[in-house]
């Protein structure tokens, strides 16, 4: 008898599902923000403070888009349906 890895079984049970991070690419430069969807999906972007305060908003419904980083962003979080990617800016 060969022993299954739950690794196996994840896949077989969960074959259907993607990583998000497969769906959503994030790049960052000193002032922008490119996410490339991997997905016909749509996402949100939103940009927080050090406080978590919200600063911006937007909706991706393109497979590409750059975004302005807000002056005192801090974090970003990348929204798809209940999913959440959240990330640190520099």
């Amino acid at each position: 008898l060969r022993s299954r890895g739950l690794g196996d079984v994840y896949k077989r049970q969960h074959s259907h599902r993607a990583p998000m991070k497969e769906l959503v690419q994030v790049y960052q430069d000193d002032l922008s923000l490119q996410v490339v969807l991997n997905t016909e999906q749509v996402v949100t972007i939103t940009f927080y403070d050090i406080d978590g305060n919200l600063l911006s908003t937007e909706v991706q419904t393109s497979k590409e888009a750059v975004y302005s980083i807000p002056e005192d962003a801090v974090e970003v979080e990348v929204s798809y349906g209940e999913v959440r990617l959240v990330g640190m800016l520099y």
